[in-house]
Order: C-alpha cells, then sequence, then structure tokens
C-alpha cells in the first residue's frame, strides 16, 4: 500500500502528533493563560496540579508581540477556555488528485463532532459515537479511556522520557509583518518545525507552518502549513471560527 497517495499519510501523521505532544508538554506542569475580556482588561489564569486561581486586571498584558513561541502556545492554550468552535481544513498535495477536506467542532466542555476521511465522530461526554455505512453506533467510552490513558502519560513522564519522545523534533518560530484578516487585524507568526521519522523512504519531515492570531483577543485565526514529506508536498489551510451558537448532540439514544 502506498502511503503518500493523500496528504495526512503515516510520516505526517507523525509530525502532527510529535508537535501536539510538544504542545501538551508545555502544558504540563504550572502556565499562564492570557486573554483579554470585554472590558478591555485581561483575565489571567495561572494553573499547576494543585492550584487555580483566575485574576482580573487592566491593561491587558501583551497576547501578541511578544515572545512568537510563548504567543502561539498561549493562543492553542486559550481554545481550551472557548464556549464553542469550529476548525474547517483543505489539503492538497503535490501529486494531484481531489482536495482532501475535514470539519472538527468542539463545544466546551466535553463535546466534539468530526468529518474527515470519509468518517465522521461525535463524542460526549465520555461517549463516543462513530457513522459507518451510513448508520450510527455507539462506541461506548473505549475513545475517552485511551485518550486520558495517552493524557495521563503525558502528565507522569520524566524529564528524560520527554526528551526522548521529542528526540528528532525541532521548531523555531518568528515574527512576521501584522495583517488584516477579514476585517479583524492579527499577529503574524511563522514555525518551522521538523521531525525525523528514521522511517526508512521518509527520512525528515519539514514544515513552515503560518499562523495569523488576532491582537484583541489572542485567538488563533488562520494556518497555513507547507510540508515536504519524502519529496511529497502538502500544503494545508485551517480556518477558525469562534461561534458559541455551535451545538453537537448525540446521534443516537
Amino acid at each position: 500500500m502506498n502511503t503518500h497517495k493523500r496528504p495526512g499519510s503515516y510520516a505526517t501523521s507523525l509530525l502532527i502528533g510529535a508537535l501536539g505532544l510538544l504542545i501538551a508538554l508545555s502544558a504540563c506542569g504550572k502556565s499562564t493563560v492570557s486573554q483579554s475580556n470585554e472590558n478591555g482588561g485581561s483575565t489571567t489564569t495561572t494553573t499547576d496540579s494543585k492550584v487555580k486561581s483566575t485574576t482580573t486586571s487592566a491593561p491587558a498584558p501583551p497576547i501578541t508581540g511578544g515572545d512568537a513561541a510563548a504567543v502561539v502556545a498561549n493562543a492553542h492554550q486559550l481554545l481550551k477556555s472557548q464556549k464553542a468552535y469550529r476548525v474547517r481544513s483543505t489539503s492538497t498535495t503535490s501529486m494531484g488528485g481531489q482536495p482532501m477536506t475535514s470539519l472538527r467542532e468542539v463545544v466546551a466542555p466535553d463535546r466534539m463532532h468530526s468529518v474527515a476521511d470519509g468518517r465522521e465522530i461525535i463524542v460526549i461526554g465520555r461517549t463516543m459515537y462513530v457513522k459507518k455505512g451510513g448508520a450510527w453506533q455507539n462506541m461506548g467510552t473505549q475513545g475517552s479511556d485511551m485518550s486520558d490513558k495517552i493524557k495521563k502519560g503525558v502528565e507522569d513522564m520524566s524529564p528524560e522520557e520527554r526528551a526522548a519522545a521529542l528526540k528528532g523534533l525541532s521548531a523555531d518560530y518568528k515574527s512576521l509583518a501584522d495583517e488584516e484578516l477579514d476585517g479583524v487585524t492579527t499577529a503574524v507568526y511563522e514555525m518551522h518545525s521538523q521531525l525525523d521519522t528514521q522511517v526508512e523512504g521518509v527520512g525528515a519531515i519539514t514544515t513552515v507552518t503560518k499562523i495569523w492570531i488576532s491582537k484583541s483577543d489572542g485567538l488563533i485565526r488562520k494556518e497555513v502549513s507547507d510540508g515536504n514529506e519524502a519529496g511529497m508536498k502538502v500544503h494545508t489551510t485551517r480556518l477558525y471560527e469562534y461561534d458559541p451558537s455551535i451545538t453537537i448532540e448525540a446521534p443516537i439514544s
């Protein structure tokens, strides 16, 4: 089977998973997340394994314009505090073929809906529903059980284990000029990442990702990634929408 016929192949998934692990590891322990509030001040939430606190002050601290890596990490963390959001993704490759599209919707605190690669999934709390052959099936809690195990495994990693998990992965960030995006003033950042897969015939996967972050609230508005995997180029665009009216319901009782 040729794993390079379309975006989302095995090796590209390795890079996505590794970058996700990098973000997860950076979020372990103590972290601070900042977002502008409706009064022009800011809400800063500081958490560790035992303490959770929220304070409000004015004026708002900079949520863009600081260290590029910190701003991007903060933007990803802010997704967890949104009432509801949607991400639309489109990918193409240098090998041609039809573009691949996907949709992911998240409603706090525990609902998710995704459509990708011909499969539709809904998660309500700890229960997962999967649409197969036009019919919905209740898969129980097996998906959330696995997710919990992975999360706990990341949280329990020793410094040595974290270093081993991220071996071969590197990421560098830089700030670009501000841009107007659909009437929103955004700070723009660029991330250069590389993963040495140590997979024969694949080798290193390199990706350049451009990220647009709203200067008013620190939220990601758009991402465009250009990757190179074993000579195949993958171009992916992700558009973020923050819509509190999104609803996700169980498809079957």
